[in-house]
């Protein structure tokens, strides 16, 4: 699978609106801050994320899904805390991402 190919999950899950917004995101995420990579994580069947390294370091995930309304709303985890946010506007979790710099737990 190439890095950002949509995968064939099936339903109920919609990467097909997923996969361009995350990388559309990702993208917003390398532009703000060089340091910060973001690499696509399909791994798991029906979860779509966006995994954001600083120092190889996984300092954050971020998952979106379509609201009722029809628009994406992003659910984002960082730092060692595993802090949380939560909401519809891309560059409030883009800047809230970048802002960073521990570790998120290991599960």
């Amino acid at each position: 699978m190439k890095k950002w190919e949509i995968p064939n999950w099936g339903e109920p899950w919609e990467p097909e609106f997923e996969v361009p917004i995350l990388k559309e995101l990702a993208e917003l995420i390398e532009e703000l801050d060089r340091s910060v990579k973001c690499e696509p994580d399909f791994e798991v069947e029906g979860c779509a994320f966006i995994q954001l390294f600083r120092n190889k370091q996984n300092i954050g995930r971020i998952c979106v899904a379509k609201h009722e309304t029809g628009v994406p709303f992003y659910s984002g985890y960082f730092g060692e805390t595993d802090d949380e946010f939560q909401g519809f506007n891309r560059e409030a979790v883009a800047n809230t991402a970048i802002v960073y710099k521990s570790e998120l737990p290991n599960d």
